[in-house]
């Protein structure tokens, strides 16, 4: 996705992925609308997405 990507382990099966830049966020967000998760990762991304999209006036 062209941005630096780092990846913690914070515990047995559960992993922390974190990325920087407003443009490789936007991938991400584009990523997961054509592909959408499920469930609780559904309603956290729905969150994430309606955040960036008030801080970039999309």
């Amino acid at each position: 996705m062209g941005a630096q990507v780092r990846e913690r382990k914070t515990e047995p099966g559960f992993y922390v992925i974190e990325t920087g830049g407003k443009e490789a966020l936007g991938r991400v967000i584009e990523h997961y609308t054509r592909y959408p998760l499920m469930g609780e990762k559904r309603e956290s991304f729905n969150k994430l997405k309606e955040k960036y999209k008030e801080k970039n006036k999309l």
